[in-house]
């Protein structure tokens, strides 16, 4: 297998696993364990990995490091309110808060 073939299987299984070990990889490549580590490093150079001992994992994105307008576009699911049940909530809520202060209303009172 070529240099190239195994860095984007290595990098394949970044995205799936979200690690990687060298001996497994050394075995299932069948290359030498310094083989794989100097794959590795040569990934971690060009920024698509970070080493740990034993193998390595995905880098991690900061998003602090965006700017404001590229951080809005990003996870716009999540971000979402979901406003379907929104007057339910707030009428539930409004009526704990009712009793709530009736309950405390008494005792203040005296």
């Amino acid at each position: 297998m070529l240099q190239q073939e195994r860095h984007e299987q290595i990098l394949a299984r970044l995205n799936t696993d979200g690690k990687v070990k060298v001996k497994e990889l050394a075995v299932d490549f069948e290359v030498t364990e310094d083989c794989i580590r100097k794959d590795l490093t040569a990934l971690e150079k060009e920024g698509l990995l970070k080493r740990i001992h034993g193998g390595a994992m995905q880098v991690r994105k900061n998003l602090h490091a965006y700017h404001v307008d590229e951080r809005m576009s990003v996870r716009l699911t999540q971000k979402k309110p979901n406003t379907q049940y929104l007057p339910a909530k707030i009428q539930s809520l409004l009526k704990f808060v009712y009793n709530f202060q009736k309950q405390l209303l008494p005792h203040r009172l005296l």
